[in-house]
């Protein structure tokens, strides 16, 4: 190593001086086995060594690089079976992509930040209202953009583990599990993440793809096809809000969104946000099972519950969760911290949980009248403004599977009486 640092600035031969010696035993202390995934940090670590800041090694320094001796990038042995790409060279490859399209798709220079030009742009942008007010920005990755996040949604992260604790976004789980977890329990905790998905940091994200083994730029590059700058024309014409928490939480998505986020609407962002999320479900579930509560998240949904001995624990749980929530980079949305206790309705994302699974009787009574209007009347007197007959019937289909996947019983029911409605044959309900 000595040899080949005074190889490197072109006075191969010269005696080793000490402080050489020194900064190749401090490497060799920080790097034991040559770095090739790391080649970036082992840089670093020269610079940033005691050795090199000696005059003679400073003079060194000055001297300039007159041959590189350097090997060609590696992966570390992966922790899980995820497609193996050691250079910048294999990427392209596998995406069948080149240099210039891959650059353009990644953006490392955050240009769609910055462009005004639609035909420029990677993703489409549009504000939707949120059924609680406010509103959020759905970003979506264009045909080619989309392509390449799914091959990289389905052959990398498919392939990582989040924690046991994440419901969200991955086979098996649904927000059924979710909740079932919380069924029949004193006192329910339920505190949400605010701005879930534009608040995940991009180094916590790039380190997802480290931790698989991926080499520096590899890493670099895969989070930059997965993460967008949204542009400035777009922030500026986010719709106006009157309320003042409403207020402050466009503010606080606007500033996640100018910066590197995950976007809301490409296929990658809800596993890499689950991945993102793992030290936290791990202090959680700590913090959980040291109070005696079970813990479990559900894409932003955050729910402890446990028995009446922590009914009165609501503010310091709180306290608790916040500290670790702001420690982990999220932040809550205080205004939907609920304590909820069994005298009263206990729900987790739209799911009643006091003594079973079971959806609101406001949901199912509205629901079972409009399945009478359309008996009694038509279809055509339900229906909701610019919709079809065959879009209503398959509403309705749709909104009684959600009921009898939670409540069978009540499925059945509403089931019945979709079927005894005269839907016209053009509809396809029949």
């Amino acid at each position: 190593m000595r040899s080949r640092a005074l190889e490197v600035v072109g006075l191969p031969g010269v005696r080793k001086p000490r402080w050489l010696t020194s900064l190749v035993v401090q490497v060799l202390r920080r790097f034991p086995t040559p770095p090739r995934d790391a080649r970036d940090a082992l840089a670093r670590t020269i610079l940033e060594t005691e050795a090199l800041v000696s005059p003679l090694g400073k003079g060194l320094l000055h001297r300039g690089i007159r041959h590189v001796v350097i090997d060609t990038p590696a992966m570390r042995s992966p922790r899980w079976d995820v497609l193996p790409l050691h250079t910048l060279g294999d990427l392209e490859k596998w995406l069948a992509l080149g240099p210039s399209t891959l650059g353009w798709f990644a953006d490392r220079r955050g240009l769609e930040h910055h462009t005004t030009e639609p035909r420029l742009l990677n993703y489409r942008y549009v504000w939707v209202a949120k059924r609680s007010g406010g509103a959020r920005l759905l970003e979506a990755p264009k045909a080619r953009l989309k392509a390449v996040q799914r091959r990289i949604l389905a052959e990398v992260l498919a392939s990582i583990p989040p924690h046991e604790a994440a419901h969200g976004f991955r086979a098996g789980r649904s927000v059924l599990t979710h909740a079932r977890l919380h069924v029949r329990q004193p006192v329910l905790f339920r505190f949400d993440l605010r701005a879930f998905f534009a608040e995940v940091k991009t180094p916590r994200a790039y380190g997802v793809f480290r931790a698989a083994g991926y080499p520096e730029e590899v890493a670099r590059t895969l989070i930059a096809l997965c993460t967008n700058r949204s542009p400035r024309s777009v922030l500026a014409a986010a719709p106006r809000l009157d309320a003042p928490a409403q207020l402050e939480s466009l503010w606080h998505l606007k500033r996640a969104l100018s910066a590197w986020h995950l976007p809301q609407g490409a296929p990658t962002s809800p596993a890499l946000a689950n991945l993102c999320a793992r030290s936290l479900d791990v202090r959680l579930t700590a913090l959980a099972h040291r109070a005696g509560l079970t813990y479990s998240r559900y894409a932003d949904d955050l729910a402890f519950s446990g028995d009446a001995s922590v009914r009165n624990a609501g503010a310091r749980l709180t306290r608790w969760v916040e500290a670790i929530v702001r420690d982990e980079g999220f932040s809550l949305n205080r205004a939907k911290t609920r304590v909820m206790r069994g005298a009263g309705r206990q729900m987790l994302t739209g799911v009643v949980v006091n003594d079973g699974l079971n959806v609101t009787r406001e949901r199912f009574d509205l629901l079972k009248a409009v399945l009478h209007r359309c008996r009694t009347r038509g279809p055509s007197f339900a229906l909701r403004p610019d919709e079809t007959i065959g879009a209503l019937s398959a509403r309705l289909r749709g909104e009684i599977s959600w009921v009898a996947s939670v409540n069978p019983g009540r499925g059945d029911k509403l089931l019945r009486a979709f079927e005894s409605i005269d839907w016209p044959e053009s509809s396809g309900a029949r």
